[in-house]
Protein backbone atom coordinates (compact mmCIF):
# COMPACT_ATOMS: atom_id res chain seq x y z
CA UNK A 1 0.00 0.00 0.00
CA UNK A 2 0.98 3.61 -0.50
CA UNK A 3 2.22 4.85 2.88
CA UNK A 4 0.16 8.01 2.52
CA UNK A 5 -3.04 5.90 2.74
CA UNK A 6 -2.15 4.71 6.24
CA UNK A 7 -2.44 6.47 9.55
CA UNK A 8 0.82 7.18 11.33
CA UNK A 9 0.10 4.38 13.79
CA UNK A 10 -0.56 1.94 10.96
CA UNK A 11 2.64 3.02 9.21
CA UNK A 12 4.69 2.49 12.37
CA UNK A 13 3.09 -0.96 12.86
CA UNK A 14 4.09 -1.92 9.31
CA UNK A 15 7.62 -0.62 9.87
CA UNK A 16 7.97 -2.54 13.15
CA UNK A 17 6.83 -5.76 11.46
CA UNK A 18 9.14 -5.20 8.48
CA UNK A 19 12.13 -4.47 10.73
CA UNK A 20 11.53 -7.77 12.52
CA UNK A 21 11.36 -9.69 9.25
CA UNK A 22 14.40 -7.83 7.89
CA UNK A 23 16.46 -8.89 10.88
CA UNK A 24 15.22 -12.37 11.67
CA UNK A 25 13.60 -14.13 8.71
CA UNK A 26 16.03 -16.71 7.26
CA UNK A 27 14.63 -16.46 3.72
CA UNK A 28 16.53 -13.97 1.56
CA UNK A 29 13.39 -13.19 -0.45
CA UNK A 30 11.49 -12.15 2.67
CA UNK A 31 14.51 -10.17 3.86
CA UNK A 32 14.70 -8.30 0.54
CA UNK A 33 10.94 -7.66 0.45
CA UNK A 34 11.13 -6.19 3.96
CA UNK A 35 14.01 -3.99 2.80
CA UNK A 36 11.86 -2.65 -0.05
CA UNK A 37 8.95 -1.92 2.31
CA UNK A 38 11.20 -0.10 4.78
CA UNK A 39 12.64 2.16 2.10
CA UNK A 40 9.17 2.87 0.70
CA UNK A 41 7.71 3.66 4.09
CA UNK A 42 10.43 6.15 5.01
CA UNK A 43 12.37 3.93 7.42
CA UNK A 44 15.68 3.77 5.51
CA UNK A 45 17.70 5.19 8.41
CA UNK A 46 16.32 2.63 10.87
CA UNK A 47 17.00 -0.14 8.36
CA UNK A 48 20.58 1.01 7.72
CA UNK A 49 21.29 1.16 11.46
CA UNK A 50 20.05 -2.41 11.73
CA UNK A 51 22.22 -3.38 8.75
CA UNK A 52 25.28 -2.06 10.56
CA UNK A 53 24.36 -4.16 13.59
CA UNK A 54 23.93 -7.24 11.40
CA UNK A 55 27.28 -6.63 9.71
CA UNK A 56 29.04 -6.58 13.07
CA UNK A 57 27.47 -9.90 14.10
CA UNK A 58 30.24 -12.42 13.49
CA UNK A 59 30.27 -15.28 12.75
CA UNK A 60 27.18 -15.42 10.57
CA UNK A 61 24.32 -17.71 11.57
CA UNK A 62 24.57 -20.79 9.28
CA UNK A 63 20.80 -21.34 9.45
CA UNK A 64 20.17 -18.07 7.60
CA UNK A 65 19.90 -17.84 3.82
CA UNK A 66 21.75 -14.51 3.78
CA UNK A 67 24.28 -12.39 5.65
CA UNK A 68 25.43 -8.77 5.66
CA UNK A 69 29.14 -8.11 5.13
CA UNK A 70 31.19 -5.22 6.48
CA UNK A 71 30.45 -3.03 3.46
CA UNK A 72 26.71 -3.61 3.97
CA UNK A 73 26.26 -5.85 0.96
CA UNK A 74 23.44 -8.30 1.70
CA UNK A 75 24.70 -11.62 0.35
CA UNK A 76 22.21 -14.31 -0.68
CA UNK A 77 23.51 -17.82 -0.03
CA UNK A 78 22.89 -20.19 -2.96
CA UNK A 79 23.36 -23.74 -1.78
CA UNK A 80 24.59 -26.39 -4.23
CA UNK A 81 24.48 -28.87 -5.84
CA UNK A 82 21.62 -28.28 -8.26
CA UNK A 83 20.92 -28.05 -11.97
CA UNK A 84 18.80 -25.60 -13.97
CA UNK A 85 17.93 -24.56 -17.49
CA UNK A 86 20.49 -21.99 -18.64
CA UNK A 87 19.32 -19.69 -21.42
CA UNK A 88 15.90 -19.93 -23.10
CA UNK A 89 14.30 -22.30 -25.56
CA UNK A 90 13.76 -21.35 -29.22
CA UNK A 91 9.99 -21.23 -28.72
CA UNK A 92 10.16 -18.74 -25.80
CA UNK A 93 8.82 -15.25 -26.42
CA UNK A 94 11.63 -12.71 -26.93
CA UNK A 95 14.17 -15.52 -27.35
CA UNK A 96 17.59 -14.23 -28.43
CA UNK A 97 18.80 -16.06 -31.53
CA UNK A 98 22.37 -15.97 -30.21
CA UNK A 99 21.31 -17.78 -27.03
CA UNK A 100 21.11 -21.53 -26.67
CA UNK A 101 19.35 -23.55 -23.99
CA UNK A 102 21.02 -26.25 -21.96
CA UNK A 103 20.91 -27.81 -18.53
CA UNK A 104 23.88 -26.85 -16.38
CA UNK A 105 24.92 -28.09 -12.99
CA UNK A 106 26.19 -25.87 -10.19
CA UNK A 107 28.35 -27.98 -7.91
CA UNK A 108 29.64 -25.39 -5.45
CA UNK A 109 27.62 -23.20 -3.10
CA UNK A 110 28.18 -19.46 -3.42
CA UNK A 111 26.92 -16.12 -2.14
CA UNK A 112 25.85 -13.22 -4.35
CA UNK A 113 24.85 -9.66 -3.51
CA UNK A 114 21.12 -9.01 -3.63
CA UNK A 115 21.67 -5.46 -4.93
CA UNK A 116 24.06 -3.69 -7.26
CA UNK A 117 27.21 -2.20 -5.77
CA UNK A 118 26.56 1.47 -5.06
CA UNK A 119 28.68 4.52 -5.82
CA UNK A 120 29.25 5.04 -2.10
CA UNK A 121 30.54 1.48 -1.66
CA UNK A 122 32.84 1.79 -4.67
CA UNK A 123 34.15 5.19 -3.63
CA UNK A 124 35.12 3.91 -0.19
CA UNK A 125 37.41 1.41 -1.90
CA UNK A 126 39.54 4.20 -3.40
CA UNK A 127 40.93 5.06 0.05
CA UNK A 128 41.35 8.77 -0.59
CA UNK A 129 43.23 8.59 -3.89
CA UNK A 130 40.74 11.05 -5.47
CA UNK A 131 39.41 8.70 -8.13
CA UNK A 132 35.84 8.87 -6.92
CA UNK A 133 33.09 8.53 -9.49
CA UNK A 134 29.59 9.90 -9.91
CA UNK A 135 29.80 13.01 -7.73
CA UNK A 136 26.66 14.34 -9.42
CA UNK A 137 24.64 11.23 -8.58
CA UNK A 138 23.05 9.92 -5.40
CA UNK A 139 25.55 7.79 -3.43
CA UNK A 140 23.02 4.92 -3.27
CA UNK A 141 22.77 4.72 -7.07
CA UNK A 142 24.51 1.70 -8.64
CA UNK A 143 28.03 2.05 -10.02
CA UNK A 144 27.92 1.64 -13.80
CA UNK A 145 30.49 1.28 -16.61
CA UNK A 146 33.06 -0.29 -14.30
CA UNK A 147 36.01 -1.99 -15.97
CA UNK A 148 36.80 -5.64 -15.39
CA UNK A 149 39.98 -4.62 -13.59
CA UNK A 150 38.11 -2.28 -11.24
CA UNK A 151 35.58 -5.01 -10.45
CA UNK A 152 38.28 -7.54 -9.62
CA UNK A 153 40.23 -5.05 -7.49
CA UNK A 154 36.99 -4.18 -5.69
CA UNK A 155 36.47 -7.88 -4.96
CA UNK A 156 39.95 -8.01 -3.45
CA UNK A 157 39.16 -4.94 -1.36
CA UNK A 158 35.99 -6.61 -0.08
CA UNK A 159 38.02 -9.70 0.83
CA UNK A 160 40.44 -7.50 2.77
CA UNK A 161 37.63 -5.55 4.48
CA UNK A 162 36.01 -8.79 5.57
CA UNK A 163 39.28 -10.17 6.95
CA UNK A 164 39.63 -13.03 4.49
CA UNK A 165 43.26 -14.26 4.41
CA UNK A 166 45.13 -13.17 1.28
CA UNK A 167 45.87 -16.75 0.30
CA UNK A 168 42.10 -17.26 -0.04
CA UNK A 169 41.59 -14.30 -2.41
CA UNK A 170 40.41 -15.18 -5.90
CA UNK A 171 42.49 -12.57 -7.77
CA UNK A 172 46.05 -11.29 -7.62
CA UNK A 173 46.63 -7.92 -5.96
CA UNK A 174 46.71 -4.60 -7.87
CA UNK A 175 45.37 -5.87 -11.17
CA UNK A 176 46.03 -3.62 -14.17
CA UNK A 177 44.23 -2.93 -17.44
CA UNK A 178 44.14 -5.94 -19.71
CA UNK A 179 44.21 -8.55 -16.95
CA UNK A 180 41.60 -11.21 -17.54
CA UNK A 181 39.81 -12.92 -14.66
CA UNK A 182 41.19 -16.37 -13.92
CA UNK A 183 38.91 -19.38 -13.62
CA UNK A 184 39.00 -19.33 -9.82
CA UNK A 185 36.07 -20.62 -7.77
CA UNK A 186 37.71 -22.42 -4.88
CA UNK A 187 38.91 -19.48 -2.78
CA UNK A 188 36.82 -18.02 0.03
CA UNK A 189 37.44 -14.48 -1.20
CA UNK A 190 35.04 -12.28 -3.13
CA UNK A 191 34.89 -12.70 -6.91
CA UNK A 192 32.66 -12.03 -9.89
CA UNK A 193 29.95 -14.66 -10.47
CA UNK A 194 30.06 -16.92 -13.49
CA UNK A 195 27.39 -16.39 -16.15
CA UNK A 196 25.57 -19.50 -14.89
CA UNK A 197 25.72 -18.42 -11.24
CA UNK A 198 24.44 -14.93 -12.06
CA UNK A 199 21.59 -16.17 -14.26
CA UNK A 200 20.38 -18.69 -11.69
CA UNK A 201 20.28 -16.01 -8.99
CA UNK A 202 18.62 -13.45 -11.27
CA UNK A 203 16.01 -15.86 -12.63
CA UNK A 204 14.57 -16.75 -9.23
CA UNK A 205 13.26 -20.01 -10.73
CA UNK A 206 11.67 -18.41 -13.82
CA UNK A 207 12.05 -20.22 -17.17
CA UNK A 208 11.10 -17.47 -19.65
CA UNK A 209 13.47 -15.59 -21.95
CA UNK A 210 12.96 -12.48 -19.84
CA UNK A 211 13.62 -12.54 -16.11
Amino acid sequence: YDATRLTERQRRDVIAKALGLFQEDPDVGVHSAAQHVLRRYGAAEEMEELERDLASSQPHDPSMGWFVNKELHTMAIIRAPFSFGFGSEDSAQDHNLNEDYRTVEITQSYAISTLETTLAQCNRSYEGNHQQEGSDRHPHHPRTLASMQFAMNYCNWLSQRNEIPEEQWCYEKNLTTGTRPPDVKNGLGYRLPTAQEWEFAARSRTVTARY
